[in-house]
């Protein structure tokens, strides 16, 4: 068989258009950048872990407040005093449920994102042999 034969039985070349490789070369070059964010993110992590902690011990100091100002009110049959302590906490309540909430929509997006990536790349079997 010559290789005419040879190629023509193999059907259509299989090579990537020019406007997909451009796409595949800057969703690579836009990966690699993710990649590079995310190393620095993790080598920073005493310092993030101390900033997370630090912003967990001044919310749980203002929570102790709360609760130490309803305690009091209430032993002093303070329900004016109650009543406000109440409010304050369920708006630190609302606060954390409108954070958790936006929190939530990022990680759906970035899910998207990262499936989208994904499907388009071929998964993460092709990812890992390149």
């Amino acid at each position: 068989m010559s290789t005419a034969s040879l190629s023509q039985s193999r059907g259509p070349s299989s090579s990537p258009s020019p406007a997909t490789l451009h796409q595949l070369r800057c969703e690579n070059a836009m990966l690699l950048k993710e990649k590079q964010f995310l190393t620095q993110a993790v080598a920073s992590g005493p310092s993030t872990s101390a900033r997370v902690n630090s912003v967990r011990y001044n919310a749980d100091a203002v929570e102790l407040k709360l609760l130490m100002a309803y305690q009091m009110a209430s032993e002093l049959h303070d329900a004016e005093g109650c009543k406000a302590a109440e409010m304050q906490m369920q708006q630190r309540v609302a606060e954390m449920v409108t954070k958790v909430n936006k929190l939530r929509q990022l990680l759906e997006m970035v899910q998207k994102d990262v499936q989208e990536v994904l499907e388009a790349s071929g998964g993460w079997e092709r990812q890992a042999a390149a």
